[in-house]
């Protein structure tokens, strides 16, 4: 069953209002570009997220999911954590998420610069 599906091309700035930059200083520099919601035949919601690095650098990321059960409560899951992501200079990145536990409703992803 799709849940929703919102797709862009690389030139194309893509607002997603569950999924953003925290870190300032990637303002620019990073591109959201395509992002896919789906529930699974087990029940759990899946995510994926594709960006773009417009830069000319290297750059090491860090990604965290948080899940949301109806009512709006957040879901206590141990994958609740910053994961590292790669993203190449001038090249896509992407990284996909699956849901703790069926019945999620809704989810927030945060991106950042990867603390050293």
């Amino acid at each position: 069953m799709l849940l929703l599906f919102i797709g862009g091309c690389a030139s194309t700035r893509l607002e997603e209002r569950r999924v953003s930059f925290v870190d300032g200083s990637l303002k620019g520099d990073m591109l959201l570009t395509d992002f896919v919601s789906v529930v699974n035949s087990s029940g759990l919601m899946e995510v994926q997220v594709t960006g773009r690095n417009k830069t000319s650098r290297y750059r090491l990321l860090e990604y965290r999911v948080e899940w949301f059960e109806g009512s709006g409560l957040q879901v206590p899951s141990v994958m609740t954590r910053w994961t590292t992501c790669p993203a190449f200079e001038k090249a896509n990145f992407s990284f996909s998420a699956v849901a703790p536990k069926p019945g999620v409703s809704d989810f927030r992803i945060l991106i950042r610069k990867a603390k050293k």
